[in-house]
This record gives C-alpha cells, structure tokens and sequence, in this order.
C-alpha cells in the first residue's frame, strides 16, 4: 500500500471560490405547481434560504426548502453572491534547491533556496511545482517539497570556526562559532556547509564539524581508605592481594558489587571492601571543651595529632549545663554568634580509630536516633571557611540549652568565667 502526498499527486493550489444564496424576500408559499391555482404545500419564512433545482417555468422556479420541493415565484426570490478568497498554501523545501524560471533544470536559475524555506506553493503538476519565496516566482522539483517542514539538522564545532559569506577566496568573515556550538546544518558543498548559529550564518569547513556533540568526560569519583588496606584482584579475602595502601589514600572508584568496590590505586586496579572507604576526606575536628588543649578530656588526643591550631566556628553559640558547669554544649545559634575552638589534624594512620574514640566519649552513635543523643557530629565551617566535624548540642538539648544553660558570651571555653 502507498499514499501520495498533496505535492507529488500534483494537486492545484486553492482558488477563489464562488457562492451563490437564494433567499425569499417575503413570506412565501411553495406550491406543488408552478401557479397559484396548485395545492400550497407550505409557508417559507422571509430569509429562508432555497435551493433551485434548475428546473422554470414562466417566473416559477422549482426549489427545494424546509424538508419539501415544490414551485416558489421568482419574484419573491432574491440571488446574492459571495466570492471568497483563495486560502495561501504554504510548502517547505527538504534540501538546497535552485528555484528555475521554467520547468527545467538547464532554465535560467531566480536564485537559491535553502532547505526549510516556507514558500508559497502555486500549484502544478508532473515532475514540477510552481511557488513563490519573497517576490520571486518560478519552479522547483515536486520532489523537494513537503506540506511539513523538516526537522533540523544539527552539526557541532569541533573547534573554533570561521564562517564566511561565501566559499570564494578572500570571502568576507561573516561569524565565529566557538568549540563545541550547536548549529543547525542547511547544505554541504566542496568541502564547506553553511550553517546557522546563534551568532549569525556563514560557510565553514565541513571538516570542523561534527555530526554528534563532543561527549563530555565523565566526573571522576573518589573514596579514601580508613586504614591501611589490602587491594585484592577480585571480590574477596580469598583473592590475591596487589598490595596495600595507607589510611587516607585517594582512589578512584569505579564501580560497587556485593559490598565491595573496584577502584584504581597506586597498586593498580582491584578491590576494597566498602567498610575500609570512605566518600569524603578525612576532616579535622574542632573541640571546643574539656577536649582542648590542657583540659580534662585532652589525654584522649594527645600525641595523636599532627597539628593543633586555633580558630572559631561562626553562627554558634557555646552554653554550660546549669548543674555542671564544666560540661558545654555548642549550639546552632545567630551569624553573628561564635565559638572558639582548637582545630585538631589527626596523623593519617590514628585518624579514625581516634574520631570512633571520640564518638564514644561524646556517646555519640550515627545509627541511633539523633535527638535522643547529647551530642551530633556534624559537619561545620570554621573561620578559614573550612569543614571541620564538631560536636554540636542535639536538638532536643539545644532547645534546653537556650532556655536552661548558662550562655558564654566571649564564646571561649577558657574564659566561661
């Protein structure tokens, strides 16, 4: 089975229409006769809209109206008529085409067309069609027209590109497509395509572009071990092992499977168990309490660290518990609120056995639910705008901090006095 669209069955363009409208000027009696003496069949109102059979007799016309046929005089009749104006049809051309001055391809050519191009369609038949595009008028192949416009054909810069005006030496620069613009493609022709892009149309070398975008690389991702592990060549201890990194090596991951994860590392590419990894960094923590330098909880950090160093977490608040005023709690508060803190580094290979130490201490548990706790380790951002874990008051104890605790307001530990 096959259908032939309106242009290749060469279908005319639309003409001017005329209608012609026969209405009674009167109350009208159609009769079943052309004469008074015959039997009236009905009354047609003044307006009623008739339509003649073609059939006369003297001034009787036989019509057909209001479900009847019957004789009606003419001189209660009266013929108007309505001329109404051809609608414009509209065709799009599917490639470049020269538009011919006749049906034929050695004709004079009126000028280039490019592919979707609306044009006004005149009609034809055969092998050719006539349009019109602007003001001028001539014949195109029927093989190039379509009542649909064609989708767009995108082409991508694979660099950045010159376009010109022409393929001509010496053409005036008309635009420049930077690497990697989408632009939409109309022709090719020795080596050049002229396109269409946001900044303007030219001619650019059909070897600068490329029919797919440049496909961008994937971000890589990345974990850190938490302690010094094996690389083993498949998922399992049973596997061998390429060797060991140390706790907080960057590796690339690359994929998970069966609660293991195949990673490229400075012993190549293996597999570490997903417990040994983490998704960020190792973050410095900052304490604020009797975990500071000097103070009573500080023995649980000493000699751990490979840095200590002074600084403030902003929008805090530091208060005392009323009962026990040694124990202090940081909580969320105003920007314009501050703690003073030591921000401690831990040596890489301590790192988290010293933080899981901490979390114990502060009885802090990621797995129970957080306001039950005392105390949450979140992450914050110091004055250097660094993240750093702090251990923040929980909400249920912040809440009792603002409206039972003892507020600090030099925000420094050392100074609650």
């Amino acid at each position: 089975m096959s259908s032939t669209s309106p242009v290749a069955a060469g279908l005319s363009a639309a003409r001017a229409t005329t209608v012609k409208t026969v209405r009674t000027t009167a109350n009208l009696s159609l009769r079943s006769g052309p004469s008074t003496k015959h039997r009236r069949l009905t009354v047609l109102k003044k307006g009623t809209i008739v339509v003649s059979t073609g059939k006369k007799s003297g001034q009787w016309w036989r019509v057909k109206a209001a479900g009847k046929t019957g004789w009606a005089s003419s001189k209660y009749l009266k013929t108007t008529t309505k001329t109404t104006a051809p609608k414009t049809v509209y065709r799009y051309l599917t490639k470049y085409t020269i538009l011919q001055k006749s049906k034929s391809t050695s004709s004079t050519a009126v000028t280039g067309i490019q592919r979707r191009t609306r044009v006004q369609y005149l009609g034809g038949s055969g092998a050719w069609r006539q349009v019109k595009v602007n003001t001028k008028t001539g014949y195109v192949p029927a093989a190039s027209l379509s009542d649909k416009n064609p989708a767009p054909a995108y082409r991508w810069a694979k660099s950045s590109i010159a376009g010109y005006a022409t393929i001509r030496a010496g053409a005036k620069k008309t635009v420049v497509i930077p690497k990697n613009t989408k632009v939409e493609w109309f022709r090719s022709t020795s080596g050049w395509s002229y396109v269409k892009s946001t900044a303007g149309r030219g001619w650019v070398k059909t070897a600068g572009l490329s029919t797919k975008p440049a496909t961008t690389p994937k971000a890589k991702t990345y974990r850190w071990a938490t302690n010094k592990v094996n690389v083993r060549t498949g998922i399992g201890t049973k596997h061998r092992s390429l060797g060991t990194i140390n706790a907080w090596n960057k590796v690339e991951y690359l994929a998970t499977r069966s609660g293991w994860s195949n990673v490229k590392t400075s012993r190549g590419t293996g597999w570490i168990k997903n417990t040994y990894l983490s998704t960020h960094d190792r973050y410095d923590v900052a304490v604020y309490g009797t975990l500071r330098h000097s103070q009573s909880a500080y023995f649980l950090i000493k000699g751990k660290t490979s840095s200590e160093r002074r600084t403030t977490v902003v929008g805090h608040n530091l208060y005392l518990r009323r009962d026990k005023t040694w124990w202090s709690y940081m909580v969320p508060g105003a920007r314009t609120g501050k703690v003073v803190v030591e921000r401690m580094k831990f040596k890489p290979s301590l790192h988290t056995a010293t933080l899981r130490n901490m979390d114990s201490w502060e009885r802090f548990d990621p797995k129970k639910p957080l306001d039950n706790q005392n105390y949450n380790r979140k992450l914050v951002t110091d004055a250097s705008g660094a993240k750093v874990w702090a251990y923040v008051a929980s909400k249920k104890m912040a809440a009792y901090m603002k409206k039972s605790g003892i507020p600090v307001a030099s925000g420094d530990y050392l100074k609650r006095y």
